[in-house]
């Protein structure tokens, strides 16, 4: 009897259109995406972050504030429940929401009267999104206009990782030069930047004119977006064409058990990892081009692997 009552109730339940929600771009604890940013062939890392504490209500409607905050040498991987950031909080005009059931990420600004949408899950082949323009400021290759109005076309829906992706057909021009598709992920937003805009101004920060995700991060899951042009989250602000590769690297992320260390050439030096707090959990002797590292004793989250001058940050299950 049991099972026949739990068989209706799904049924009701399909019937009804009830479908599992998507993946929430947001965390429980805070929520980081690292935007790699160049101006004048110099680039650098630009962080943009949420926590659940930083909220505004307009119109009724609660949003998380986006805090940005350009990443110099003296403020490189701080961390989001710093103090540092709360004054950004404070002073962020820049405002987020989701809606889980249809995996849409909605902005909206202090200039704005009306939000927009910046990540769409629910969109299929054939489906356009308005982009979020600013006329004046933006240079788009490839986008498909109506009205003066800039849209992408999808052109395809497909999944990696678990997650779900939607590709378009629209194109922007990124770090170091290429021109890859736009596409929403699940749970992470556009490969261009949290607010889907190319070319923007805050009081405390300018994103540059060619911007792209290098990261997403919250206290349990991390992603990187272009793993072969760079192995770390944090650019400090150099010239295009000094770009300093890690010199290690480690996987898999996530993991579970072990991860490995890979040296580009013979190596004797310690692996310090810490946690996202800054706290050292293991120090190891290294020596030889790789290493395996039992990492099974760790809490699940967000950790960095240093070695010499490089540091790679993996995620333990």
């Amino acid at each position: 009897m049991k099972k026949l009552l739990l068989f209706l109730v799904i049924v009701l339940l399909s019937a009804s259109g009830f479908a599992q929600p998507y993946r929430s771009y947001f965390g429980n604890e805070y929520t980081k995406w690292s935007v790699l940013s160049e101006v004048c062939d110099a680039i650098y890392t630009i962080e943009c972050a949420s926590r659940p504490d930083a909220t505004i209500v307009i119109d009724g409607v609660t949003y998380y504030k986006l805090a940005l905050i350009e990443m110099w040498p003296d403020t490189w991987s701080i961390n989001v429940n710093d103090s540092y950031f709360d004054r950004y909080f404070l002073a962020s005009n820049h405002y987020l929401r989701e809606d889980q059931t249809t995996g849409r990420l909605y902005l909206r600004t202090s200039s704005d009267t009306e939000e927009v949408i910046v990540s769409d899950m629910s969109l299929e082949v054939g489906d356009s999104i308005r982009l979020y323009d600013d006329m004046s400021h933006r240079m788009w290759w490839c986008i498909v206009y109506n009205n003066d109005i800039p849209y992408a076309v999808v052109d395809s829906v497909y999944y990696a990782d678990g997650l779900k992706h939607i590709h378009t057909s629209a194109k922007f021009e990124a770090v170091g030069g290429g021109y890859p598709n736009l596409e929403f992920i699940e749970g992470l937003g556009s490969n261009l930047t949290p607010t889907l805009n190319y070319y923007c101004y805050t009081e405390s920060v300018m994103w540059g004119m060619y911007n792209n995700i290098l990261c997403y991060e919250n206290e349990t899951y991390w992603q990187h977006y272009l793993l072969d042009d760079f192995d770390t989250c944090y650019v400090e602000l150099t010239g295009i064409n000094d770009i300093k590769q890690a010199e290690i690297k480690v996987y898999p992320s996530p993991a579970e058990k072990y991860i490995y260390v890979d040296s580009d050439s013979w190596n004797k030096s310690d692996i310090i990892i810490t946690n996202i707090l800054g706290q050292v959990v293991k120090d190891i002797s290294f020596e030889g081009t790789r290493t395996s590292i039992d990492v099974a004793d760790l809490k699940s989250g967000i950790y960095f692997v240093k070695s010499g001058d490089s540091v790679v940050k993996f995620v333990k299950l």
